[in-house]
């Protein structure tokens, strides 16, 4: 009843089943026999501490991961949606009113409220633009990723560890999550549906267990120190301030969206994900196009993951 576990035991059971591409259970039973053999040699002879120690944990997601990205996909059936309309785009101005209307709300709420709870305030502030980042990469886009509170978590690890608390900081972090993003893109470049979605989730998986819990991320006792953002050079100290600042980013973050989707870049994002055939016919190479995608996209949640660290 443990939801992680869960998650871990899906996982497994994913990837003796990929081994037999959903088709076959003599080669998932094989496929689980191996995993399982491969697991208890790790508990055998792996170290429990130290920088092998989370590859005991992570064995049935490399073992995914592998058989993702070397063997070829099965043909999955999965139903499409016909007549699909796509949600109506708002106009520059509407746009601006409602996010300078949830300024004025968030201003408000942040002057009355205590700061437990302007944490939690601010805290749905950053879990909104990782929602963003959704928004652009499968909502446009038509790709699924798993992994985009991992790239909130690149974010906040390089923010505070490039010790740079303003812009610029904020700037080089939003690059090492989507040149992060951009990476995982790469080897997955021909996955699509469920197949993605399994890819993104092992990647979510090897950072928390190999990356996250070691010492060059979060420091030897686990916690890592981050300074709150400085515009301009001004240090915004109150809670108050910072959950306006943040709810102000937001509302950028939104704006900014709309204005890619209003545009070129957005009428090919909305192609991509309805007939990707469509656009290949018109000469389109998409492979580097969802690099790029999955770039934008991981570099919106790395500036959640950095903003979160204030």
């Amino acid at each position: 009843l443990q939801y992680y576990d869960l998650t871990l035991l899906v996982i497994s059971a994913y990837a003796a089943a990929m081994l037999g591409k959903l088709t076959s259970l003599p080669m998932t039973y094989a496929g689980a026999m191996v995993l399982g053999v491969l697991q208890s040699y790790a508990v055998g002879y792996l170290p429990a501490g130290g920088g092998l120690g989370g590859l005991r944990a992570v064995i049935p997601t490399l073992f995914l991961f592998a058989i993702l990205v070397l063997l070829p996909q099965a043909p999955l059936r999965i139903g499409q949606v016909k007549g699909l309309v796509s949600a109506p785009v708002p106009t520059l101005r509407r746009s601006a009113l409602w996010g300078a209307g949830l300024m004025a709300v968030m201003a408000v709420l942040s002057a009355g409220l205590a700061t437990s709870n302007l944490l939690l305030l601010g805290s749905a502030a950053t879990y909104a633009i990782v929602m963003l980042s959704m928004v652009l990469l499968t909502g446009y886009g038509g790709q699924v990723s798993l992994a985009q509170f991992t790239f909130a978590g690149v974010g906040a690890v390089a923010y505070s560890r490039l010790g740079e608390p303003n812009l610029l900081g904020l700037a080089l972090a939003v690059v090492i999550a989507a040149a992060v993003g951009a990476l995982v893109a790469i080897p997955v470049l021909r996955l699509t549906g469920l197949y993605l979605a399994l890819a993104t989730l092992a990647f979510a998986q090897l950072m928390d267990k190999l990356v996250f819990q070691a010492e060059f991320a979060f420091g030897f006792n686990g916690t890592l120190s981050a300074d709150r953002l400085s515009l301009l050079g001004t240090s915004i100290s109150s809670t108050s301030g910072y959950v306006v600042v943040m709810a102000g980013f937001f509302v950028l973050m939104a704006l900014a969206l709309l204005l890619l989707r209003r545009g070129v870049l957005g009428r090919l994002l909305i192609a991509m994900r309805d007939s990707p055939a469509a656009c290949g016919t018109l000469g389109l190479d998409l492979r580097w196009f969802r690099v790029g995608l999955f770039g934008l996209s991981a570099g919106m949640a790395g500036l959640a993951g950095a903003l979160f660290a204030g």
